[in-house]
């Protein structure tokens, strides 16, 4: 596996694995950004993580730690829908139940929101301004890629059909297209509030996402030949999704092309039995 590390690109911290294309990677962040018709802010100043914890990365200072509970979901819920307003009455839904409702609702979510622009602006000298009042509401003026989990589907859009074909350098291009992505990834997404009913369906589209980016991974790792190494992956990946259908065929595939038929016959025959 190719090994994790942490590194300064630009302005973005990258988390991850670390292969050549990610070190010869650059970030497009030099000019300003226009947010919510007023505010401007170097566009990779501050990243939002939340394939895992929750992280608010910020450059040059580093990561600014946010108070967990309310201040969490009450981010991670903006997070969800950057730039767009997200109304009062859905925030306090979110983080009050009914049995825990505080007297005044309204005022308890502007403390809320107080603190994070004081801790937001820790981040950068105009952090406060991120989290913007609106009418109904409020919104976290960000644009969409300054949030890893948007930036993943992004690349994953970007994923195109290879034909039978393909050449060798195509192949790799894809392939460093893929562990990009998957690189984004330190741990379950949305981690802190994974339980919460308001996460449980895009938790669920994220994870499947995830899994269909790790299964194209194998297909162009064993396209490009690097059959036994990918034979060892699968079992561990088997192991940990017994169910998957492709994982299997990708593992008996591995198998006999590394020699070891015997083994991807037992394979087969545990694929069979395990998804009749």
């Amino acid at each position: 596996m190719i090994g994790l590390g942490t590194l300064l690109l630009g302005s973005t911290v990258w988390t991850g694995p670390l292969d050549q294309s990610v070190l010869s990677r650059t970030c497009d962040g030099a000019g300003p950004q226009v947010v919510d018709g007023s505010h401007r802010y170097p566009r990779w100043v501050v990243n939002f993580a939340v394939l895992g914890p929750l992280e608010v990365r910020a450059a040059p200072t580093g990561d600014v730690p946010i108070r967990r509970g309310l201040p969490r979901t009450l981010l991670i819920a903006l997070l969800l829908r950057p730039g767009q307003t997200v109304s009062s009455d859905a925030l306090i839904d979110l983080l009050w139940s009914d049995a825990d409702l505080p007297r005044n609702p309204a005022n308890a979510l502007q403390i809320q929101v107080s603190y994070l622009r004081k801790t937001l602006s820790n981040a950068e000298p105009d952090g406060a301004g991120l989290l913007v009042t609106r009418a109904g509401g409020y919104a976290l003026a960000v644009e969409r890629d300054a949030v890893d989990a948007h930036r993943f589907e992004a690349i994953t859009r970007g994923f195109t059909d290879l034909s039978p074909g393909e050449s060798t350098e195509a192949l790799h291009a894809a392939l460093d297209e893929a562990d990009g992505a998957l690189g984004l990834w330190r741990g379950t997404a949305l981690e802190d509030v994974a339980d919460e009913e308001f996460v449980r369906g895009e938790v669920a589209r994220l994870e499947e996402l995830r899994w269909v980016t790790i299964e194209r991974r194998m297909d162009l790792m064993l396209r490009l030949g690097r059959h036994s190494e990918v034979a060892g992956v699968l079992s561990d990946l088997v192991g940990q999704m017994p169910l998957r259908e492709r994982l299997r065929e990708q593992l008996v595939l591995a198998l006999y092309r590394s020699g070891r038929q015997a083994d991807a016959l037992r394979a087969y025959d545990t694929a069979r039995k395990t998804l009749s």
